[in-house]
């Protein structure tokens, strides 16, 4: 559920984040720690790291359900990815791992990336998208990284990725938002583009997105994120 609100978004679930010694996703090592609620429940938590030198990037992800909803449901997400980036809101991922259980399905995933194009480890049958037409695609933790790191007034509500986790295509668009005083907010849609059942494209294929920031010495954080999902909605807030 939770990599589905991620790349489903999948990118398609909710985050609370603790404050790092540095800017998360600024040059060198940080982290951040989120709080995972759907639908007003609280649901799980999130810890996220990157490590960033020069252009050269990497994260790591780690998601699991808790509290009551751990009780009754197995959820747990690892991922993590590197390569290089340009500018605010360009990448260039090199490699990506992942290791999930949903309980009713494990899912163990290794991309690798030549000139651009993903070769994923394993191929999926229909309607799963080969990797060989997914050239300038991202990984999904690529795109949580995007989305979620901490930014300057300048390079807000600015991301635009194609995300492709092994089998689906997807994609995030964020549009200009409202800047005001010590918070801002951007808003923008989170689409099904291909690999999935007829079924899942029934559900819907466009689902509304919401980041709100706040301020402090210049640096923008995010400190709560929307999403309308299939499941209700899903909600990220900043410790």
């Amino acid at each position: 559920m939770f990599k589905s609100v991620i790349v489903g978004l999948t990118l398609m679930a909710g985050f609370a984040v603790a404050d790092s010694a540095l800017a998360l996703g600024g040059d060198g090592k940080s982290a951040a720690s989120f709080n995972v609620s759907i639908a007003g429940v609280r649901a799980g938590k999130m810890d996220i790291s990157s490590n960033v030198s020069g252009s050269s990037y990497s994260a790591d992800i780690n998601m699991r359900a808790t509290g009551l909803v751990a009780a009754v449901a197995t959820y747990k997400f690892k991922a993590s990815a590197k390569g290089t980036m340009s500018g605010a809101d360009s990448y260039r991922p090199s490699r990506y791992k992942e290791n999930s259980d949903t309980g009713s399905r494990k899912n163990n995933v290794i991309i690798t990336y030549s000139g651009g194009v993903p070769k994923p480890n394993k191929t999926a049958a229909a309607p799963s998208l080969p990797g060989s037409g997914q050239k300038g695609t991202v990984d999904p933790l690529t795109a949580a990284f995007a989305l979620f790191r901490d930014r300057s007034k300048s390079n807000l509500c600015k991301t635009n990725l194609t995300i492709y986790d092994g089998k689906r295509r997807t994609s995030i668009r964020m549009r200009p938002g409202k800047i005001s005083g010590t918070s801002a907010t951007c808003t923008g849609t989170f689409k099904r583009l291909g690999g999935f059942s007829k079924k899942k494209m029934a559900e819907g294929t466009s689902f509304p997105i919401s980041v709100t920031y706040s301020v402090k010495s210049g640096v923008y954080k995010v400190k709560s994120l929307t999403i309308k999902s299939v499941r209700g909605r899903a909600t990220f807030t900043r410790r």
